[in-house]
């Protein structure tokens, strides 16, 4: 059942099939068309051999009425009959004469030279021989002829029948306009035709065409998607580099982003294993010196030890809780992947969040003014972090009674959100390190507001989960007091 269920899944063969139509199709269209040209021209040169012989049915009854004077008002009589572009061409052979033709009219007029010189055509063109061995009946045409006048006509009819003047023939024909000469032309040569094919060798060519540049693109794809797989492949090559197709353009971005996502997930788990190893080494140091202390049995030592391995144990505790924290959003940031975010929505939410925790009248208030419909790429939890991060931290060093500032607006292609306090600040020299994991301007052991004691991550998570996010982060001191932390992230829908 795979295989089937593969073959009717194949672009390839898709592509294959399509092209098969786009051959068989006019192989079997042209067939029917054929035949129905083939109909309608048989239909339009009876209609004309039966207008034809009509008027010569009522110029022979003319003729036979005029007696002896036929001849002599023969051109009359055939102006008579003669109606619109219908050519009459009128001979006798006389009875005593079996082997001459005498022009004797015809309507439209030509000259006697001219009336000699159409005689020979159509003796030479085989026809009078064959219609007047009876002098009897009626031969339907559809032949063309060159008269002298060098008009091309279609031969409709030759009528013969005898009087006692002779055997009179009478020849019909029309005019070659574009209509009548597309009776004795082949079906292959009519410009309609020829047009048709043209438009349809255009489209199946841009099918085609289409078709191939979708099929090259998934082929370019999965070539680099193994390429991946087996090999260290540059951040430089992008999937949105490999495919002009404009409809494949969000496929590719989202591969993009995804691997993007992937990669930036890998650094931060190299990097976190690299700064837990570095992080556990101080407590686990700190215990054993602790136990070193305990060996000596000097009673002296021994409440130094228990307080300094109690301390290293709460350090360790807190490195877990932090680094299993950490890992769950590396983790959500892969598993969740990556949606339509409202960022907007969210700051306000965590602002509004944040200022309902402050119980005391004279706590840090939160001011926060945020632009609408401002939209992001990304998981909504990892962003929380950030701005529950970012709060904590403002209100952390704020004083009693001031304010921290939340604005929130866009900056061309980008959502700017700032987070401003009114405390003290960061030393200058202190600032390239402010995100640094384990690093605090406070006590490591100055409880936090939920009890907890620092350990310098808050920031450090908050420069991780925005280069997940695509975005960068930075802090500075405001011209008059406090600390500014200032988050860039790409907006979902960048202003064109």
């Amino acid at each position: 059942m795979a295989k089937p269920e593969r073959i009717r899944s194949s672009v390839t063969v898709k592509l294959m099939v399509v092209s098969a139509v786009f051959l068989i199709v006019p192989a079997l269209l042209y067939g029917r068309f054929e035949q129905a040209d083939a109909e309608r021209k048989q239909l339009m040169v009876t209609n004309l051999q039966v207008q034809g012989r009509l008027a010569a049915q009522a110029l022979q009854e003319k003729l036979i009425a005029a007696g002896q004077r036929a001849p002599v008002e023969a051109q009359d009589l055939l102006d008579s009959v003669s109606r619109g572009e219908l050519y009459l061409k009128l001979l006798l052979r006389p009875a005593d004469d079996a082997s001459s033709y005498f022009y004797i009219a015809s309507a439209p007029h030509v000259t006697a030279e001219q009336l000699s010189v159409e005689r020979e055509a159509l003796i030479a063109s085989g026809q009078l021989l064959k219609a007047t061995e009876s002098c009897a009946g009626n031969r339907p045409l559809a032949a063309q002829f060159e008269s002298p006048t060098g008009v091309t006509e279609l031969l409709t009819s030759l009528t013969p029948f005898h009087t006692e003047q002779g055997c009179w023939l009478v020849v019909t024909s029309y005019p070659e306009d574009p209509v009548i000469a597309s009776l004795t032309k082949p079906f292959s040569s009519a410009p309609e035709l020829r047009w048709a094919a043209l438009f349809y060798v255009i489209m199946a060519v841009l099918s085609v065409w289409a078709g191939l540049s979708i099929w090259q693109a998934l082929r370019r794809f999965g070539s680099l998607a193994r390429r991946m797989s087996e090999t260290s492949i540059e951040p430089s090559i992008r999937f949105a580099d490999l495919t002009p197709v404009q409809e494949l353009q969000p496929i590719a971005a989202a591969m993009d982003r995804l691997v993007d996502t992937m990669r930036r997930a890998a650094s931060a788990i190299r990097e976190a294993a690299e700064e837990n190893a570095h992080a556990l080494k101080g407590p686990v140091a700190s215990i054993r010196q602790a136990l070193e202390s305990l060996r000596s049995t000097r009673p002296e030592d021994v409440k130094d030890a228990a307080i300094a391995i109690d301390r290293s144990l709460q350090k360790l505790d807190g490195l877990i809780s932090t680094a299993r924290r950490i890992d769950h959003d590396i983790a959500t940031s892969i598993s969740e992947g990556r949606s339509i975010v409202d960022l907007s929505s969210l700051a306000s939410n965590a602002a509004r969040a944040a200022n309902e925790q402050q119980v005391d009248q004279d706590s840090p208030k939160i001011d926060c003014r945020v632009a609408p419909d401002l939209v992001v790429v990304g998981s909504e939890e990892t962003i929380e972090t950030v701005l529950e991060n970012l709060l904590d931290n403002a209100v952390g060093f704020s004083p009693r009674n001031s304010t921290v500032k939340v604005t929130l607006k866009r900056a061309g292609d980008r959502a700017r959100l700032s987070v401003e306090d009114q405390g003290p600040g960061v030393p200058p020299d202190l600032l390239p390190h402010i995100f640094e994991r384990h690093f605090s301007t406070r006590n490591g052991h100055e409880p936090q507001m939920d009890g907890q004691p620092h350990f310098g991550l808050g920031l450090a998570i908050v420069r991780r989960n925005v280069a997940m996010l695509g975005g960068v982060v930075s802090a500075d001191n405001g011209p008059d007091g406090g600390f500014r932390v200032v988050v860039d992230l790409p907006l979902a829908y960048p202003a064109r």
